[in-house]
């Protein structure tokens, strides 16, 4: 069973790497996946009127490492690397965080910006071990 807490981008540290405003105080490991993500309006298309929202991923970096009050997450490997592959570039490529102009593989991430961190259940892995010996 995986689960979520909220935390925020304290700091742009690079253009792969995002410091969370919390920490193994509340259960972060390395490892734990992040998401930031971007809400889309969805409207009619024949009366322009509003259906509601969907959340949609735009970034998934993992921790690489955890102090008491905070974290700090790098970019994951862009699954795409294939179709990239196809056009010329070879091997798997990272997105990028934007420094201010917006390149056009770079997603735009600020300071405040809430966030999505996915703990692993502890409780479930030690009895997978356990059934497993």
């Amino acid at each position: 069973m995986t689960m979520e807490i909220k935390a925020k981008v304290a700091q742009i540290l690079g253009p792969h790497e995002i410091a969370l405003n919390t920490g193994f105080r509340v259960g972060v490991e390395v490892g734990n996946v992040v998401e930031a993500w971007r809400t889309v309006a969805i409207n009619d298309p024949d009366t322009s009127e509003p259906l509601g929202q969907v959340k949609l991923s735009k970034l998934r970096l993992s921790v690489v490492e955890v102090q008491a009050a905070f974290s700090i997450a790098r970019v994951t490997v862009d699954s795409g690397w294939f179709a990239r592959a196809i056009v010329g570039n070879i091997g798997p490529q990272s997105k990028r965080i934007a420094s201010g102009g917006m390149e056009s593989d770079a997603v735009k991430v600020s300071i405040g910006e809430e966030v999505t961190i996915y703990l692993n259940d502890r409780t479930t892995e030690v009895e997978e071990l356990e059934i497993d010996v």
